[in-house]
């Protein structure tokens, strides 16, 4: 009833299935790769500094899930922990973020 496309059969015939090593994934840090900025907790005091200095509430900043294998280092980590994001920028060396850690 319907034509079988031959170029599409022949594409999927000749392409070599994917292998990969599992043991190199399972070994590799993402967090020692040069892109990954550095990620600390917060404290309650640094906390309490942060949204008082820019008069804010933890709703206002963005958010970061906890899943993230970015934060997945760091021990303790609760929903509503707020997270310091050091990036290196070229303009200006490093700039700093703020998140909120949510669930996902």
């Amino acid at each position: 009833m319907f034509k079988t496309n031959t170029v599409f059969q022949c594409l999927c015939i000749s392409r070599p299935a994917r292998t990969y090593n599992r043991k190199k994934m399972t070994e590799f840090n993402i967090l020692k790769h040069r892109w990954v900025p550095e990620s600390t907790k917060l404290t309650d005091d640094e906390k309490s500094e942060l949204l008082k200095k820019y008069n804010i509430d933890r709703v206002k900043l963005a958010y970061i899930r906890i899943s993230d294998p970015g934060i997945k280092h760091i021990n303790d980590l609760k929903v509503g922990d707020i997270i310091k994001i050091k990036r290196m920028s070229y303009t200006a060396k490093e700039t700093i973020f703020y998140r909120v850690v949510v669930n996902g």
